[in-house]
This record gives structure tokens, sequence and C-alpha cells, in this order.
């Protein structure tokens, strides 16, 4: 049964190629955890035991069972929890029917015929005859000791074979440190979140990441590290070391450049819970962010014309774009005054200009398109293929509601460049505006694989599964934005709504008013309609209690969503029309919002978005599914 062809649920399981395809799209996984999902495959509907996966996936090996639970919670994020089943103490069934197709039919040089879906019989592999001689050898050299492993590490070191030199940035990684009372646990955590560290790493654009786990364990000699990562041919080395106290895990990372052994970036984060998989997988993220952060930089960089900037203006020039990647709003605007000087010190610069405008839009909005529009022409007129100065002319043309140019100037950004993430991020919420919710996904998707760990990123391709009302998937990439940046206020707006829609009001309750006792919930009259069952009732208090507050003034989009909660398709329209008489360019968003299908299909909701500019011929309306409100 080697070397099939496999297609389930949509996917595809290349076992010759290896590699893993949904609609065309390769969707990529850690190597053993391709190597469960090809054994589960080639046996479905059948239970398979922890011991025989094991066998088959790490043949002569010793391992802990953690390193099978890390690869099936991987499969699990990527195929959906209920693909493969956990039998408690016994394995693993995978449940779904395999069909075997042919390369030809992969390929679309043959129709395809109908084939029976294919139940393979279950043959357990072969005992492993090697196994109590591997563990007696990793007993041996437990008993040994650390001065062993030290001088294989440093053999490794000077027998490495010199890795030929590539465009891309490279990074060797070295393995982690793991503090923890537990041996046990602290092997297995080892392991595990160095797979997902470098499976995380690998996705960073333009990076190149060398594992060198199998080394052993590093060396305490700095000029060791060094030498090891220069004859692997890395800029970098990363070392990190990780406390675990039972509740939560605290990491600590550092990357030294290997020419000279200085730190480029170094810092630590808590991951507040207790050891698991999932505590593994947030480290991952976290520290791929932070990595991220210092690679976007060297990315900006390289993009410069050598010799064109001096020393103060590259220096203003990579602040101005590493400034609006943070979270930290109040100093946008710093972006802004930055390349207004490095453009006023090199005025014929057309990526200097594109970058201004961009600066423009992203620190004033629509306050700021009037003169970015015409920096952004400027930036064409200098150089026709600068990809930026049409995406600030696509952004200006979408807030203006220029539908048609604003579509025009973006797809010629994302001609000019494939790879400007920020073009297929405005032109998915284009598409989303416009209920185009299919092509938009294409754009976001694709801006999320460019930037896999912005937060931004992730929400934004949250709130479009939100409209298209897939909210296993929006929740899926909310909750990832918030494990790559626990505070992220969009992730968390977006997971109430998504609740709601799912009529889970145990987590509303819990998002709007804490980690509180029913006895507490009940003396509050805004939460005790989510105790006692009465979801009308909790839209209706809150509704009451935004209309007396006189302190603060809530949009009319905001009061609308509380009418159409509560089925008032009146008052809804009332409030509809306020919006967008006082905010056009953000009412926009009204259109794709599942919450106003209550009045999609009336003549005046058309009307609103006709005023707008958004086409209705693309409106459409579907069943609002039960949010527990009769």
């Amino acid at each position: 049964m080697e070397g099939q062809i496999r297609e389930f649920r949509g996917f595809v399981l290349d076992e010759p190629e290896h590699r893993l395809r949904k609609d065309g799209v390769d969707v990529p996984l850690p190597p053993k955890a391709f190597e469960v999902l090809k054994y589960l495959a080639a046996r479905p509907q059948q239970l398979v035991s922890y011991q025989e996966i094991m066998d088959a996936v790490w043949p002569d090996t010793f391992v802990e069972e953690g390193n099978l639970r890390l690869s099936v919670h991987t499969l699990r994020k990527t195929l959906g929890n209920d693909l493969i089943e956990t039998v408690p103490r016994r394995g693993y069934r995978f449940n779904a029917e395999t069909t075997i197709i042919e390369r030809a039919v992969l390929n679309g040089e043959q129709t395809p015929v109908a084939v029976e879906a294919v139940r393979a019989p279950h043959v357990p592999p072969e005992p492993r005859r090697s196994r109590g001689r591997t563990v007696l050898t990793f007993v041996l050299l437990l008993l040994v000791g650390t001065g062993a492993i030290s001088a294989v590490w440093y053999a490794a070191a000077r027998s490495a074979p010199t890795v030929p030199s590539t465009d891309a940035h490279t990074i060797a990684v070295l393995p982690f440190e793991v503090i923890s009372d537990d041996p046990a646990a602290e092997r297995t955590l080892s392991k595990g979140l160095y797979e997902a560290a470098t499976f995380n790493l690998k996705k960073i654009r333009g990076l190149r990441v060398i594992t060198i786990a199998e080394t052993g364990e590093a060396s305490s000699d700095p000029d060791r590290k060094l030498r090891l990562g220069q004859q692997l041919g890395a800029n970098e080395i990363l070392q990190a070391s990780v406390r675990s106290d039972g509740e939560g895990l605290r990491v600590s990372y550092e990357l030294l450049s290997v020419s000279d052994g200085a730190t480029v970036r170094n810092g630590s984060f808590v991951v507040n819970s207790k050891p698991s998989a999932d505590s593994e997988t947030a480290a991952a993220l976290r520290l791929a962010r932070e990595l991220d952060k210092v690679l976007v930089r060297m990315r900006d960089k390289r993009r410069l014309p050598p010799g064109l900037l001096d020393e103060t203006a590259e220096r203003d020039y990579l602040l101005a774009q590493q400034l609006p990647r943070e979270n930290d709003m109040n100093r946008w605007s710093e972006a802004t005054g930055l390349m207004r000087s490095v453009v006023e010190k090199y005025p014929d610069w057309a990526l200097g200009h594109a970058k201004l405008a961009e600066a423009m839009v992203l620190a004033h909005g629509s306050d700021g398109c009037g003169e970015a529009r015409s920096v952004a022409l400027r930036s064409i007129e200098l150089d026709p293929k600068t990809a930026e100065a049409y995406l600030v002319k696509g952004v200006c043309d979408q807030i203006e509601r220029k539908w048609t140019e604003a579509e025009a100037s973006l797809k010629k950004a994302i001609e000019l460049d494939e790879g400007l993430d920020r073009a297929h991020l405005e032109y998915g919420l284009l598409l989303d505006i416009q209920r185009r919710f299919a092509e938009g996904e294409v754009h976001l998707k694709k801006a999320l694989e460019l930037e896999p760990f912005a937060p931004y990123y992730n929400v934004l391709l949250c709130q479009h599964y939100y409209y298209d009302k897939k909210w296993s998937e929006a929740l899926r990439h909310c909750e990832l934005s918030q494990t790559i940046e626990p505070d992220y206020f969009l992730a968390k707006k977006w997971i109430y709504w998504v609740n709601v829609k799912q009529g889970r009001w145990d987590r509303v309750r819990e998002i709007t008013f804490g980690k509180i006792s029913d006895a507490e919930a009940l003396r509050n009259p805004l939460s005790r309609p989510l105790v006692i069952g009465d979801p009308r009732g909790f839209w209706q208090a809150n509704l009451e209690d935004r209309l007396r507050d006189q302190n603060k003034r809530y949009s009319p989009v905001a009061i609308a969503n509380y009418y159409a909660m509560l089925g008032d398709k009146e008052k809804t329209l009332e409030f509809l029309e306020k919006a967008v008489e006082a905010d056009p360019e953000q009412a926009k968003f009204i259109n794709p919002d599942p919450i106003f299908d209550l009045v999609r299909n009336d003549p005046r909701f058309n009307e609103l978005m006709k005023r707008l500019g958004v086409a209705t011929d693309n409106n459409r309306s579907e069943p609002t599914r039960s949010t527990g409100i009769n």
C-alpha cells in the first residue's frame, strides 16, 4: 500500500511526492505528522494502537508517547478535530474513507472514473527487533554523562559540512534547554517545543532554517556554537531556554550573529497554561512572531538600493516601516514624519514617495488621502512599476467608495508585486465588502501566507469567515491571533460575535463580564438574563443601558446591532440610515455583516447600499442561524 495517492474529505495525500494538498494548494505538515497521517490514512476506520504507530513512524528510535500526541494535535489543527478519533488507552482511529486515485487524474490528464473507497487490511508492522538495544544505548548514554554528549556535539560541529550559501537568510536553531522538576516531562517538552518552533519558523518568508537537535545538547562554549553556525552556512544561531513550573512556560531566547557573536535580538515571554501540546504550539508561535520582527526589518533593508541613503536616512526609513507593524497606534504618525524627512533628502526616489503616502493613509485614514494620493501619483511618475504607490491609490479609492477604480489599482499592485502582502489584504477586504467571499478568501489567505504571524492578518481572515458564516474557521483564526498576541482587542471582538451567532451564551457572558460566579452575574441586571437563559432580555437590557448613557456616544451601527438581535426591522433600518449619513466610510461594513440578514431583502436596505456604491447584485440572503432568540 506504499506510494499511493489518497483522497479524503477534499484533501489529497500524495505519498510518493510527500505532499498534502487541498483545492490544489499545498498544506504544510511537519515530517513526522505527515508520516502519522500516511499510516492512519492507509487504515481507515480501523483502531490502530499507539505502540503500532510509534513502531512504524519512529523505527529503531526510543521516543516518548508525547511525540505522537504532538503529531496528532498538529493533524487535528490542520484537518479538523473529528478526523482522528482518540480511543482512550488504546490508540487512534482515522474516521474517513479514502479513495486511491491515479496521478494522471490528479494532474488533469485523465478523466476521473468512479472507484470504490479503499479500506486497507490491517497489517501491523513487524516488531522492532532493535528496540531493546536502542533503549540500552539510550541508558548507557545517560550513564556516561553530559561530557560525552558535549564531545559528540563538538565533533558534529567540526565535521559538519559547509552548506553552500543561498539568497535566503539562514538561521541555525540549537537544541532548547528545558528546566523542569519532571525529567520525563522535560524530555517531551524539549522535543515537542523544538519541533513546533522550527516548523513555524520555516513559514517565515525568505528564511532558511537549519535544525541541529540531532547533534545532542548544545555546548556552553559560545565559540563552538558560532563555529557550528559558520560551518552550516547560517547568518545567525538561535538559542532558547524554557522553564516549566507545571502551571506555565517562560521562554527566553537569543539570536546571535555568526559573524561576530553580537546579539541581534533577545527577549522572553510567558505562556500561561500548563505544559501540553497547546502550550508548546503557543510558545512556538510567539517565538516565531518575535523573530519575524527581526527578519522583516532585514527584508526592508535588502529592498534598499545599495548606497542610496545615508546612515540617518536609512535608519529613519527602517524605523518608519517598523512602527506601523506595532500595535501602538499612537506612534503611527511618527512614521509619516520620518518618511517626509527621507523624501525631502531624496526627492527622486519613487519607493520613498510611495512609503510616505502609505504612512499618511495609515496614520490619518481618509483625512490623509488628499495629500497621499498626490504623493503616490508622484511615485508612479518617477517609476510606473512601484507597486506600493498603486496600493495607496487603491486604498484611497476604496475609502472614497470608488469601487471600480479601487479594484483596478489593487489588482495592478498585485500584478507588479505578487508578494506585496498589504495589497492582497486590502483587495480581500474590498471583495468582502462586496460579498464576493470566495474571491476575498483567496487574497486574505495569500496575505496571511506571506505574513503568517501577523495578528491583524489572522483577525481579518477571522472577520472574513464570520461574514461568510463559517464560524469554526472564524474562531480558529481569531484564537490563533490571540495565541500570537494574547491581548489583541480585535480578536476578542470577533470571538464575541461568533459566539453570539452560535448561541454560546456562557462564552458571551465570560467575554463580556469576565469569569464571575452565577451569584455575581444574577446581581448585575446586564448579565442576569444570560444566567436565567433569556438572551432576548440580555439584548434588551444592554440596549436600554446604552440609550440611557449620556456620557458615551455609541455609534448608530452599534445600536442597529442590538435592534437586529431583537428582531426589530424598523428600528434596525432607522439606525442603519443614521450610520450611512454619519460615517459612510465605516458604514460599508454593514453590507457583509450577517447580523443584518434580518433586513437584507428589504428594498430600503438595498437603497442604503446603493448610496454607499456597493453593488446589490452580489447581496445574498441565507436563513439566519439560531441565536437562542424566539
